[in-house]
């Protein structure tokens, strides 16, 4: 009787720590959910901002270089007209995966838009920005749709100032 008290206790701290592990990885994929990107399973611009927050306070304290990437699919409204909706979709995903296989472990990748991709990279030296910022369209471009049809990709890179905001 005496030690049936403490089995309740202990039945009850295991019950609450089961409930809490499950709690735990519910936020963990709930918080998935709300900062990724369903279709290409990049950032979306709120897992972007969260993000990036923090990359470029680590930035500024190394006092490295940032480079924000913006790169669009070219002509994707007429592969969406042309071929569909699902064949724009397969295009995104595969531009998408190609990016993301091409990051670096520290690049951000975000489904800016609808056929936007925005990169934040950090880099040690400022010049070998474009050359990234090149590979990375080049692997993106590797995406192909409707009897082997390459897509192309057309961007702007800009590196930041050190005071400067993404926006």
């Amino acid at each position: 009787r005496q030690s049936s008290a403490t089995w309740l206790l202990i039945g009850l701290a295991l019950l609450l720590y089961g409930v809490a592990w499950r709690l735990f990885f519910a936020l963990r994929r709930v918080t998935r959910l709300m900062q990724t990107d369903p279709l290409t399973n990049t950032l979306n611009r709120r897992g972007f901002y969260d993000k990036a927050a923090s990359i470029l306070a680590l930035n500024a304290r190394q006092q490295g270089h940032v480079a924000l990437l913006l790169m669009d699919i070219d002509h994707f409204k007429v592969v969406n007209d042309t071929f569909g909706h699902a064949v724009g979709d397969q295009v995104l995903r595969q531009a998408a995966q190609y990016m993301l296989k091409s990051a670096r472990p520290f690049d951000l990748i975000c489904r800016w838009g609808g056929e936007e991709f925005v990169v934040l990279m950090l880099l040690d030296d400022a010049s070998s920005a474009a050359n990234v910022a090149e590979r990375m369209r080049q692997e993106a471009q590797r995406a192909r749709f409707a009897e082997r049809q390459q897509v192309t990709l057309s961007g702007g890179l800009v590196l930041l100032k050190t005071d400067e905001s993404l926006d």
